[in-house]
């Protein structure tokens, strides 16, 4: 399915690094050492940091920071 996505460099009020909609399939990359992100159907998507999978265990619109110690949120 498809899924919106905001991205920032920190927090909520951040640098914007992505913002938009995510199609079946598509693939983007993201990179600052802190990374707010708000996903509006987190369900859809395939998260990886380091190339390991992520796990957030939600579904819906989540906000998720990601560090390099993992994701939170």
């Amino acid at each position: 399915g498809r899924c919106w996505l905001i991205a920032r460099q920190g927090n909520a009020q951040g640098r914007a690094l992505y913002s938009g909609v995510l199609e079946l399939g598509s693939t983007i990359e993201v990179r600052a050492r802190r990374i707010w992100a708000r996903f509006g159907a987190i369900g859809y998507v395939d998260l990886t940091l380091n190339g390991r999978p992520l796990h957030v265990g939600r579904t819906g619109t989540v906000d998720v920071v990601v560090t390099a110690a993992g994701v939170r949120g």
